[in-house]
């Protein structure tokens, strides 16, 4: 039997899915992304659970400014885990508080460092 729950939960897992075709040999989705490319996609997705247009998100906000709760950190972290294939603490929409600096942030931990940064990482 299908439940209405059975669906939520394959919906759920079908966001999550990992893309394996973008598996890089270092077991990273996305190696080398820059600082840029990362804001870019990680200002879509902070706007999606905000459920505002990405243009109303300013990388450079800290997002406890748009009311971020626990639960939308807390799905935004395992996004970006599933994204890029990379273990991250559940803080760390904390510990960098704004889409800028947690994506100077990722693209370090991914080798792309700050170039193409759009500014910096505060």
């Amino acid at each position: 039997m299908h439940t209405d729950t059975d669906t939520v939960t394959d919906s759920t897992a079908d966001a999550f899915a990992v893309d394996e075709s973008r598996t890089a040999a270092s077991g990273l989705a996305m190696p080398g992304r820059t600082a840029r490319e990362l804001e870019a996609w990680l200002t879509e997705r902070v706007a999606f659970h905000l459920h505002r247009s990405p243009r109303d998100v300013d990388p450079g906000t800290p997002l406890a400014d748009y009311g971020l709760d626990s639960v939308a950190a807390l799905s935004i972290c395992g996004e970006i885990e599933q994204h890029l294939l990379l273990p991250l603490a559940p803080t760390i929409v904390y510990d960098f508080p704004t889409v800028r600096a947690i994506s100077a942030h990722l693209a370090e931990q991914l080798g792309g460092g700050a170039a193409g940064d759009a500014g910096t990482a505060s």
